[in-house]
C-alpha cells in the first residue's frame, strides 16, 4: 500500500471518529438544554416549542454534515482508486519497482535531458544468477522473496533520482542520471556486494556510460545487455562495464 493510499485510509478513520464526537456532543448538548429551558421557562408549551425548534436546527445541521462526510468519503474512495490503478499502471506488482513500460518513458525523457546540457549518463542492467535453479530448488515463492529482497537493496543502494526498473523475470535495468562511469561503478560492486552477502546468492551487472554521445534508448540497452551477457560469460558474479 502507498503512502497516499495509507493517507486515505487516515482520513477516512479520522472523519468517523468526528462523527461519532459530533453525534455525542449533540446528544449531549440537546440534553442540557432541555434542562436549562427548565429552569429558565416555567410554562410547559414555552419549553416544548423553543426546545423542537432548537432540535430542529440541531437535527439540519447533523443532516449536513452527513451529507458532508459522505460525500468526501465517495471523493476519498475515487482518489484511492485513481491511485491504485496509476500505481498499477506504473509499478511491478511483485517487486514494487517501477515496471519496462515507466523506464522507458522516464529513460526517453532523462535521455533528451542529458543531450541538451550534456550530461553523463550510466545505466546498469542486473541480472540475478542461476535463477531457474534457485527456483527449481526452493520453489516459485522463494523464488519472489529472492527477487524483492534484491529490488529493496537496489533502491536503497541507489538514489531518488535513480529509476530502479524490473525489466522481465529476475533481470532488472537502473538508470543513474548526472552518473559517470566511474561513480555507476561503485554503485554497482555496492549493489552486487549487498545482494551477495544479504540474499547468499549472486548478481552479474552490464553497465554502460555515455558522456558525450547519445544514442538511441534501444541501442544503449542492448549495449548494456552485451555487457551483462559478457560478465555471465566470464563466470557470474562481476561487473562489465564499456
Amino acid at each position: 500500500m502507498g503512502l497516499s493510499q495509507k493517507r486515505l485510509h487516515i482520513a477516512l478513520i479520522a472523519l468517523l471518529i468526528l462523527c461519532v464526537i459530533f453525534s455525542s456532543y449533540i446528544t449531549y448538548d440537546i440534553l442540557r438544554t432541555k434542562a436549562q429551558l427548565s429552569q429558565i421557562i416555567t410554562d410547559k408549551n414555552t419549553q416544548d416549542e423553543l426546545l423542537s425548534s432548537y432540535n430542529g436546527a440541531i437535527i439540519l445541521i447533523f443532516f449536513l454534515l452527513c451529507l458532508f462526510c459522505l460525500s468526501t468519503v465517495l471523493m476519498l474512495g475515487r482518489i484511492k482508486s485513481y491511485l491504485e490503478v496509476r500505481e498499477n499502471a506504473t509499478t511491478d506488482h511483485l517487486t514494487k519497482l517501477y515496471n519496462r513500460h515507466y523506464f522507458t518513458q522516464r529513460f526517453e525523457e532523462e535521455l533528451e535531458r542529458c543531450r541538451r546540457y550534456k550530461h553523463p549518463l550510466s545505466v546498469l542492467m542486473l541480472d540475478l544468477d542461476h535463477f531457474k535453479q534457485y527456483n527449481d530448488k526452493h520453489g516459485h515463492a522463494k523464488g519472489d522473496v529472492l527477487l524483492k529482497e534484491a529490488a529493496e537493496i537496489m533502491q536503497k543502494s541507489t538514489r531518488k533520482i535513480d529509476v530502479v526498473s524490473r525489466w522481465g523475470g529476475e533481470e532488472f535495468v537502473i538508470l543513474l542520471a548526472e552518473t559517470k562511469g566511474r561513480d555507476a561503478y561503485v554503485v554497482a560492486e555496492r549493489i552486487r556486494n549487498a545482494i551477495m552477502h544479504l540474499t547468499k546468492n549472486t548478481v552479474s551487472i552490464g553497465l554502460v556510460y555515455y558522456k558525450y554521445y547519445y544514442p538511441e534508448l534501444k541501442e544503449i540497452v542492448e549495449k548494456a545487455d552485451q555487457m551483462l551477457y559478457k560478465a555471465k560469460s566470464e563466470g557470474r558474479n562481476k561487473i562489465c562495464y564499456k
